[in-house]
């Protein structure tokens, strides 16, 4: 009982802190998306340290680089973007570590790969017909080679659910394909001022936030 109430008031808080910071994104308020915004992963790594069975440090290393991934976003400039998509590549290089733990290799995991090389193939080239007037080619080559390993990481997630299919890993997967889009829409909101549904940060936050929640509550079940 003692675990469990700080395991619910850090979900509460997390819920609560991502529903004002979506009202100031669809207000279009930078003071309270500037006030949200960095209390979000450190909620959530609460949320994780009192929920977890066991806790993983690699885990609460990706929290911490998401987080500062977001801090690093709240600048707008292309220096800015820059650091924090590293700091997001940090973010998918440890959950590709961890998802390793539990690939069986297999005809499906192959089928699966093929599926994946299509599916990436799709969203880069949708990418790069969107934004290719708006950025230089080297801005655009490093856009489009981060989304690349964000698609490698939604890959490790789904061979994962091939070798080991249970509750947590099926929500890792959801969670990951979220954070997925939510980088596609991201470089999207950032560059490309033709589409109105873009135009607006409540659709990345949105899906980021869901996609961060998702893949903690996988943690947690796995």
């Amino acid at each position: 009982m003692a675990s469990y109430i700080p395991r619910i008031s850090f979900l509460i808080a997390y819920l609560a802190a991502t529903a004002v910071h979506l009202y100031g994104c669809m207000k279009k308020d930078q003071k309270i998306r500037n006030y949200t915004k960095p209390l979000l992963m450190p909620l959530l790594a609460g949320f994780y340290i009192f929920g977890a069975t066991a806790i993983d440090p690699l885990v609460l290393a990706l929290i911490f680089t998401s987080w500062l991934g977001d801090v690093l976003l709240m600048v707008h400039g292309m220096k800015w973007l820059t650091m924090g998509g590293f700091s997001f590549l940090a973010t998918h290089i440890l959950l590709i570590i961890l998802y390793t733990r539990n690939i069986s290799w297999s005809l499906q995991c192959l089928t699966v790969m093929l599926l994946y090389l299509i599916m990436g193939f799709g969203i880069i080239r949708s990418e790069y017909v969107c934004l290719k007037r708006y950025l230089p080619k080297p801005n655009l080559a490093m856009i489009l080679s981060y989304l690349s390993c964000n698609v490698l990481m939604n890959l490790f997630a789904a061979l994962q659910v091939v070798s080991y299919l249970n509750k947590g890993s099926g929500l890792i997967l959801l969670g990951s394909l979220l954070f997925l889009a939510s980088d596609s829409i991201l470089f999207l909101v950032r560059f490309d001022k033709r589409m109105p549904f873009y135009g607006q940060h409540f659709n990345v936050m949105l899906t980021y936030s869901l996609a961060k929640l998702l893949v903690v509550l996988g943690f947690i079940f796995a």
